[in-house]
């Protein structure tokens, strides 16, 4: 049992493939303070005059911003104890801009610097979900804009072939 103020560190083994080799590395899920939190210049989107953060990434999370749709940052803790991040960089930027000092992070114990750029490149190099996935998920969802477009194509005698067989209310 956890009382208030503690929390639950869960570890556990995660395998990172390095230059085709297989590493295994151990992984925490820790709540951090968000002012700890360092962006690598070289490999991240941000801070070092040619490559910055996209502004608009961080307005439309923060517009959108739902807690329960907000993942892990992804961070490693270095040798030195210094925790830098791998994937995550946008919502750390929209969580301070939102008011939030603390978030729950999966942290990676001592990867070197190129197992941290491969991992962020891994995690940022999948395909993205189709235009038609991301819209039903929406509708499904019930977000009223996108509610709406399907009611009115519906009542317009078009079908926009959405997966979806009952419209929220």
């Amino acid at each position: 049992n956890l009382r208030v103020g503690e929390s639950q560190n869960l570890e556990r083994n995660v395998i990172v493939m390095v230059n085709t080799v297989m590493v295994e590395k151990s992984t925490e899920e820790r709540t951090l303070e968000l002012d700890i939190l360092n962006i690598d210049p070289n490999y991240q989107r941000h801070g070092d005059g040619t490559r910055k953060l996209v502004d608009a990434h961080v307005e439309r999370i923060k517009r959108e911003f739902d807690p329960k749709a907000v993942l892990f940052i992804i961070v490693n803790e270095r040798q030195d104890g210094t925790f830098w991040v791998i994937d995550g960089a946008h919502r750390v930027f929209a969580l301070i801009d939102l008011g939030y000092t603390h978030w729950e992070c999966l942290v990676y114990r001592h990867l070197t610097y190129q197992e941290e750029a491969t991992v962020f490149h891994k995690l940022n190099n999948k395909k993205s979900l189709t235009a038609r996935l991301q819209f039903e998920s929406r509708v499904i969802g019930g977000e009223p804009k996108a509610v709406d477009i399907v009611r009115i194509c519906r009542q317009h005698g078009f079908d926009i072939k959405a997966n979806v067989k009952q419209l929220p209310s």
